[in-house]
């Protein structure tokens, strides 16, 4: 499914071109909820079922799933939604999204005096100042992203949950257990806890995260583990938890798997598709000893697509969260585990990036 990425699918001009531009913020989100559209409407004719359509994503579509959970605009166009590696963390309040606008004109030298040239700009003037507004490609993952525009998204992502405006339709969702192993391997700055590149990923937050670090600095791997909690767990884990609470069908798991650099981020798409051995995918391939593993998660996500129950004869029981508080680990042994007591952080905002 094609949509809309970065300045042209996430940047909020409302506040500088008018209403006509008000839910700008969202094209990348609206361009999906079209495509759904037609689904609905055509995918009989290719021996579809409209009543029985599941959204699934992983990182940056996770977290546009996550938006279309809360989207009024998406309600009734799918069934079932998997998130794996994302949530609601990427959904801009106003006075970030005025913000990073705010940047974006800057660095093309407009103001409020020539807001109408932004509208001539050629595609490369405008993607290299999409570049100018982030010190690194880090940083520029969560720059932009879903916008609370009162139209596509009324409200922030849980207080969209509470009021039940959006889909709340039966979930997986989930994380690995080491996600950001990928995002330190890539950057040298987030590994030497370069402020400036933690500011880009965390904007404001950024303290916290720093504080929440070096309560745990003197244990193994610490700088990974917070930074997995704050970009991916937490928020999975709250999705869940909200909507377990609400009697809804949720399956959390973690992914825990091992390979060269752990169970980092994007490393389960091999196992969930089942890739052909030797056929490379998202980094990584599968050996023939990784099969079995790849075997039962696909069979899991296949099922929940077709039935919005993953569990099948022959597999290890999948609890729902729901019933008994529960996550299932993917490893080369599957166990179910009780969900931990202390995976929250009260301080840790609801969008991973604040200005």
């Amino acid at each position: 499914m094609c949509y809309r990425l970065g300045v042209f699918g996430f940047l909020d001009l409302e506040d500088v071109l008018g209403d006509e531009y008000k839910s700008s913020g969202n094209n990348g989100i609206l361009d999906i909820i079209e495509a759904l559209k037609w689904i609905k409407e055509n995918i009989e004719f290719f021996g579809g079922d409209k009543n029985n359509v599941t959204v699934m994503g992983e990182s940056a579509g996770a977290k546009c799933i996550g938006a279309l959970l809360i989207s009024p605009l998406a309600k009734g166009l799918f069934n079932k939604a998997i998130l794996e590696s994302g949530a609601l963390q990427a959904i801009r309040d106003k006075t970030t999204s005025k913000e990073i606008t705010k940047r974006f004109l800057n660095s093309l030298n407009i103001n409020k005096d020539n807001i109408h040239n932004l509208l001539t700009l050629d595609y490369n003037q405008i993607l290299n100042a999409q570049n100018k507004i982030s010190d690194s490609d880090i940083g520029m993952l969560q720059v932009f992203g879903p916008v609370i525009d009162g139209e596509c998204i009324l409200y922030s992502g849980l207080e969209s949950i509470n009021k039940d405006v959006g889909s709340l339709v039966p979930c997986i969702i989930g994380t690995n257990l080491k996600e950001s192993n990928l995002q330190l391997a890539f950057s040298k700055e987030l590994r030497d806890k370069e402020e400036n590149c933690i500011k880009e990923l965390f904007g404001k937050n950024y303290k916290n995260i720093l504080k929440s670090y070096n309560k745990i600095k003197n244990e193994h791997d610490a700088w990974q583990t917070v930074l997995t909690d704050y970009l991916y767990k937490i928020h999975s884990y709250r999705l869940a938890s909200k909507l377990a609470s609400l009697g809804k069908d949720v399956y959390l798991y973690r992914f825990d798997w091992s390979g060269n650099i752990g169970a980092c981020h994007a490393q389960e798409l091999p196992f969930v598709f089942k890739v052909i051995k030797g056929e490379p995918i998202a980094l990584f391939n599968l050996k023939e000893e990784d099969m079995p593993l790849s075997d039962t998660i696909n069979g899991y996500w296949k099922n929940f697509i077709k039935i919005g129950d993953p569990n099948k004869d022959g597999f290890p029981i999948w609890e729902k969260l729901n019933d008994y508080n529960k996550l299932i680990i993917f490893n080369n042994k599957i166990t179910n585990k009780i969900l931990e007591k202390n995976w929250d952080d009260k301080l840790c905002e609801n969008q991973v990036f604040s200005l």
